[in-house]
């Protein structure tokens, strides 16, 4: 058997320390996107359920994906077909 080094214990000052922040665009992408899959999920009509999970799948995931612009706080990718009231 060999011999291991002993676990160095951290506290949560040092772990929180060493971390980098996060980005407000990227912490607000991730955000929107989850809450926007977490609303999903609540709904028992199955059609707007496939409707939205594809939004989220597809125009959201990229859009979380993207580098943050320079621009800050883009707006997410619409939902095509969705009235928005301006008609």
């Amino acid at each position: 058997m060999t011999e291991h080094e002993p676990l160095e214990v951290l506290t949560v000052a040092q772990v929180l320390a060493n971390e980098t922040p996060e980005d407000p665009e990227v912490a607000y992408r991730r955000g929107y996107c989850d809450g926007w899959i977490e609303a999903a999920n609540t709904l028992t009509d199955q059609q707007l359920y496939d409707k939205l999970f594809d939004h989220w799948e597809k125009e959201l995931a990229a859009w979380r994906r993207e580098k943050p612009p320079l621009r800050r706080f883009e707006f997410p990718p619409r939902l095509a077909g969705m009235n928005d009231g301006s008609n």
